[in-house]
């Protein structure tokens, strides 16, 4: 290899936590998605999709330019518009970054994704929830989004892990990416923890559950165990499957349109999550153990020729 293939090798290689820039790319991409499928979610049920449909297809360019007149004079296209362009932008670096390995546009993305975690509930209006404040509050504070943000941050540089082998510790066991997702862990089950003391409803399992969450977390944190973070992970998968099912026992017969709303709503609110990723991103930390674990769960099942 001549001098300049070399300086090509050098230019295209990513020198930080691959692994780690890969998860806080696709938790980033979800949750776009997650607020994109949530406004067309609100827009659908609202009849805006179908009016506004119906409004490009029968209307007149006329007509058409004087209804965009109309928003301008009314002050919404620039809530709107901000909205949209900072969405699209979002969604864009973040594709751009997990393909091209790019951490200077993750790191774009996830400082409009900080600014949405404050900006959006206060942008909405606090005033239906003045009665639960100490648990917006809470989620506002214990936000995994956040973790996330900071996390890019984080990515070490090839220098930095040559000098500080905390960052990456060898193939086989991913330090960056353990850290980040038992900090992920136990911000979920701080805030868990919260709503179920500040929430309107007291709930024991839940409460317990949170607990044990963080408690594991901090024992993770402490003894560098995969296990009880592949743990930490299965429980939180359990958690939501339990309250998709407590959901869909407590759905009462009505409007079979407003039902699919609210499971299709119910879904991306549990499985378009930062959360998800992170618990699948769990068993990526030490290949070498989850590949252990599922040849024992595959050997109970399936018998040896």
């Amino acid at each position: 290899m001549n001098e300049g293939e070399i300086k090509v090798a050098e230019k295209t290689q990513f020198n930080g936590n691959l692994a780690l820039l890969r998860v806080c790319a696709i938790v980033l991409i979800v949750n776009v998605f997650n607020i994109i499928i949530k406004m067309l979610l609100v827009a659908e049920r609202g009849g805006v999709l179908a009016s506004l449909w119906s409004a490009l297809t029968t209307s007149s360019f006329e007509d058409i330019i004087a209804a965009i007149g109309l928003l301008f004079v009314s002050g919404w296209v620039g809530p709107i518009g901000l909205a949209g362009c900072s969405i699209i932008i979002a969604l864009g670096l973040g594709i751009f970054a997990l393909v091209k390995k790019n951490v200077t546009a993750l790191k774009i993305v996830a400082v409009i994704m900080l600014i949405w975690t404050f900006v959006g509930p206060f942008s909405f209006g606090l005033k239906g929830e003045l009665r639960n404040l100490p648990g917006v509050l809470a989620s506002l504070i214990f936000n995994v989004n956040l973790i996330v943000a900071v996390a890019v941050f984080f990515i070490a540089s090839k220098k930095r892990v040559e000098e500080n082998n905390d960052v990456v510790v060898h193939d086989a066991f991913n330090l960056g990416l353990y850290r980040f997702c038992a900090a992920i862990f136990l911000v979920r089950g701080l805030n868990g923890v919260a709503w179920v003391l500040f929430g309107h409803a007291f709930s024991i399992p839940l409460a317990l559950l949170n607990f044990a969450v963080v408690v594991a977390c901090i024992f993770a944190l402490a003894k560098k165990n995969t296990t009880v973070l592949m743990a930490c992970s299965l429980m939180m998968v359990a958690q939501a499957f339990w309250s998709m099912f407590q959901f869909i026992g407590g759905v009462k017969a009505g409007s079979s349109g407003l039902v699919f709303f609210m499971m299709v709503d119910m879904i991306v609110s549990y499985f378009f999550t930062t959360l998800i990723v992170v618990c699948v991103a769990t068993f990526f930390i030490e290949p070498e153990l989850t590949r252990t674990y599922f040849n024992k769960v595959k050997s109970l099942f399936v018998k040896p020729k």
